[in-house]
């Protein structure tokens, strides 16, 4: 049914958009980047070498705090050895451009087959007539071919 086959292709774009344009990356100068993009979800590696996720993240002079789990987590900005964020991934988001292009085109495609009547006929007093094409007829000489609803 197309309805179906419409509604997958949609809950499938909405997936690839959630997750297609990002990803994970170390950055280069972490306090530049919190300052310029007040990223409040990141992974930062402190004095003791462990990977922290900090939500709610931001910098406060020279101090990076966030929550890690329920706890307030600080560290200075000289100890972070690593910090890492989300940042725009550019081939995933040419290749998710490139697919919703490519399912609009399916959709289109498969939208325009199914507006086609060829094949289906109407009966009217007895006799068999082509639709479309066939004489102006009622509702209630309308006969519909395919799946009914």
């Amino acid at each position: 049914m197309i309805t179906a086959k419409v509604s997958g292709i949609a809950v499938s774009l909405l997936v690839l958009s959630a997750v297609g344009c990002t990803h994970v990356a170390s950055v280069s100068d972490p306090r530049a980047y919190m300052l310029d993009r007040q990223a409040s979800h990141i992974w930062v590696k402190g004095p003791d070498n462990q990977l922290v996720e900090l939500k709610h993240a931001r910098v406060l002079d020279d101090t990076l705090s966030g929550f890690y789990g329920s706890s307030y987590y600080e560290v200075a900005m000289s100890d972070v050895k690593q910090l890492q964020a989300k940042v725009p991934d550019h081939g995933a988001t040419v290749l998710l451009v490139g697919g919703v292009a490519v399912a609009a085109g399916l959709v289109v495609a498969e939208l325009a087959n199914t507006g086609s009547n060829a094949g289906c006929f109407v009966q009217v007093s007895g006799a068999n007539l082509a639709y479309p094409g066939g004489p102006v007829i009622t509702p209630a000489q309308f006969v519909p071919c395919g799946p009914t609803q």
